[in-house]
């Protein structure tokens, strides 16, 4: 959840979509690291500024 959060902050989204995985896997699995807002929001964002469309509309 360190490396999302300060990859979203930093505004250094390359690293954000690993850390993200692994999040929304403890999240479906009944652990919720961090707010499942912030866990789209940021995920979307970090997709769209790498160019991964399509990884941002799932």
């Amino acid at each position: 959840a360190v490396d999302f959060l300060y990859g979203t902050a930093a505004w250094d989204f390359e690293r954000v979509p690993g850390p993200a995985r692994r999040i929304v896997d403890r999240l479906e699995a009944g652990e919720p690291w961090i707010n499942p807002g912030i866990l789209l929001d940021g995920t979307v964002v970090a997709n769209l500024a790498v160019g991964d469309v399509e990884a941002a509309r799932r």
